[in-house]
């Protein structure tokens, strides 16, 4: 089951997400025997796949839930430190990567996937009822410790931003200009950019936490990356405003009398139509 679990590369015959299933399903057994292995062999395996960034954010949160499930009674010079500061970083990767995924792929967020996501990687660092995982991985170490505790919390900001609510779509707009001859569809604000932001602004804050460590005060929060910048989207003669700021999707069909042309573009808010209809 630790060679399974380990392997990132499917066969020929099978897609990489059915591999990611059954090297889930491995890790499952693995932690259902409740072994340590041998001088805590296991634990370690499973944390060099939450370390690996081959593998799959579904595969990586899966073990780090494993560790936290299963007993072991570390020696007294272990040093849970790694351990914890590899766990803060999945769930850094996990609210990342789902934005990410909503960005590229054009997919509504999938708030309840990254959930669970935060909630295994959680169960890593305190396991299900706040006393496991790392926190038995601490031994006398009350730092260690004291660090697990202080990453859950921030991880439970993040799992409390999944359950931001998300509207139902507004309807769309068709906007005549010059009479008939030029026409454009616009659809309405992402219903998620509430959702988004959440998620957002509770990931920024769990990464700040997690560099400054517990006792630390906290600061103001980064500033944004997002300078406010005027950039034309031009169709033949059709051209628009734009000011990036934090909004969801945006999708605009431009619908001349040859052509029906669409820009889609992510982070900006559409001002009114610029000159030279």
């Amino acid at each position: 089951m630790l060679a399974l679990q380990a392997n990132r590369t499917p066969p020929a015959d099978r897609t990489q997400e059915g591999h990611d299933w059954i090297c889930r399903r491995a890790i499952d057994v693995l932690e259902a025997m409740h072994g340590p292995g041998q001088n805590g062999a296991v634990l370690t395996a499973l944390m060099k796949t939450v370390d690996d960034p081959a593998a799959s954010i579904a595969v990586r949160a899966t073990a780090a839930r494993a560790v936290g499930n299963i007993p072991f009674t570390p020696p007294t010079n272990f040093n849970a430190g790694p351990w914890i500061k590899s766990l803060g970083k999945l769930a850094v990767d996990c609210y990342k990567a789902e934005l990410a995924a909503a960005a590229t792929d054009h997919k509504p967020i999938d708030a309840d996937r990254l959930k669970s996501q935060l909630t295994e990687t959680r169960t890593g660092l305190v396991g299900v009822d706040g006393t496991k995982g790392m926190i038995l991985l601490s031994g006398g170490m009350k730092a260690n410790a004291d660090l697990a505790r202080f990453d859950a919390k921030q991880i439970d900001n993040v799992i409390g931003a999944c359950a931001t609510p998300v509207p139902a779509p507004g309807p769309t707009q068709v906007v005549a200009i010059n009479g008939q001859t030029d026409q454009f569809l616009a659809l309405p604000p992402d219903p998620q950019k509430a959702l988004f932001d959440a998620i957002q602004k509770a990931g920024q804050e769990l990464e700040n936490a997690l560099q400054r460590g517990p006792g630390a005060p906290a600061d103001a929060g980064p500033r944004s990356r997002f300078r406010p910048d005027r950039t034309r989207f031009s169709c033949s003669s059709a051209r628009w405003t734009v000011r990036y700021k934090y909004v969801g999707w945006w999708k605009i069909f431009c619908k001349r009398k040859d052509s029906l042309c669409l820009f889609v573009f992510r982070n900006a808010a559409v001002e009114s139509p610029s000159s030279g209809w």
